[in-house]
């Protein structure tokens, strides 16, 4: 990630928002209420009620833009998300014409514009924008969780997201822009500017553009044997992951994966979000892993898919369908420089043994 100039790329953004998006059966801000919800429009203004007509939101929202899943009688199943351009806020760079409520009808905050659509979550925070025009950052649960300072911010990364000040965002060609110029930091996720060093001075320290940060994360015991027990599989789940990369990855470089909790369990969001880094910190594109809030359940989120299947499940079904797939590989020459091996896996023999 170049701090100076940040490209946003829409076809490769939009997938990354997609591996990243919370899974439906627990996406809301706020618990659900029991009666479905719908969206309404009344002199030309769009809100929200209950299907035997108690109001949520009142009619106030004047969507043109952007607000197909906003329809007159159509069923509220995610968010309360309403668009606005009349009221939208603008800053130096961020901007957001989004207005979220919770379940309940309570306005929350304005997600910041990204990629043409509300800013996604990752490690359990997505960007909003201010009345001033700042960037902050609010949790699953509404939550505010950093204040809005910065005139833009990158999306959390391995504990630590890039923002800027003074900066602005330039057109490089008719689809791309660029977040240019000012003032270059990182903050972690309590929203603390977090100084560098220009050497290592730990084992876990993580280099960003030759500069290198401390390990931001610290867990309870009950967290710590979250990840002993993902860490069983965490070489069977490397080498089924590695099978889509080029070039060969040395065992050196599939030992310096790790497991880290991204995020923990809030209203709404019954899970710890647990993502697979490389040996550099960058994150493994892919399925998602998550427990349950007791910390004893072990989930896989596919890509594309919206509820958490069981994490043995979902690996017996990806080793059978990386096997069934190795042929086609080995005969086309393509992406078959990471083969998967049942033999090189003792784990992946005992999982299909397990459950036929």
């Amino acid at each position: 990630m170049n701090l100076k100039s940040l490209y946003l790329l829409p076809a490769l953004l939009l997938a990354h928002s997609a591996a990243l998006a919370a899974p439906k059966i627990s996406d809301d801000p706020k618990p659900r209420s029991a009666e479905k919800i719908i969206y309404f429009k009344q002199n030309g203004k769009f809100g929200a009620k209950t299907t035997s007509g108690k109001i949520i939101v009142p009619a106030q929202y004047h969507c043109e833009f952007m607000c197909e899943h906003v329809k007159h009688g159509e069923t509220a199943d995610g968010e309360l998300l309403f668009t606005d351009n009349s009221r939208e806020v603008r800053g130096k760079v961020a901007y957001s014409p989004f207005f979220l409520h919770s379940r309940q009808g309570k306005f929350l905050y304005q997600p910041m514009m990204y990629d043409l659509t509300s800013d996604y979550f990752s490690e359990g925070k997505r960007r909003y924008v201010s009345k001033e025009g700042k960037v902050g950052f609010a949790d699953r649960a509404g939550n505010l969780v950093t204040p809005a300072q910065h005139d833009w911010a990158g999306p959390f990364e391995y504990g630590y997201a890039a923002f800027c000040d003074g900066c602005r965002e330039v057109r490089v060609d008719e689809e791309h822009t660029a977040v240019q110029g000012g003032t270059w930091g990182m903050m972690d996720a309590r929203g603390n500017t977090i100084a560098p060093s220009n050497t290592r001075r730990a084992a876990s320290d993580i280099e960003r553009n030759g500069k290198f940060y401390p390990h931001p994360f610290a867990y309870t015991a009950a967290e710590r044997d979250i990840l002993q027990r993902i860490n069983r599989y965490k070489n069977l789940i490397v080498g089924l992951a590695a099978v889509s990369y080029s070039p060969y990855k040395t065992a050196e470089e599939r030992a310096a994966y790790r497991f880290e909790i991204v995020s923990q369990p809030v209203q709404g969001y019954p899970y710890y979000e647990i993502v697979l880094f490389d040996g550099k910190g960058n994150t493994v594109e892919g399925e998602r892993f998550l427990a349950g809030a007791d910390g004893k359940r072990l989930y896989a989120l596919p890509v594309g898919e919206e509820t958490p299947l069981p994490l043995e499940t979902h690996l017996r079904h990806d080793i059978r369908s990386t096997l069934a797939e190795q042929p086609k590989r080995q005969k086309s020459g393509s992406w078959n420089d990471n083969p998967f091996r049942l033999k090189d896996y003792p784990e992946a023999k005992a999982l299909l043994k397990r459950r036929k």
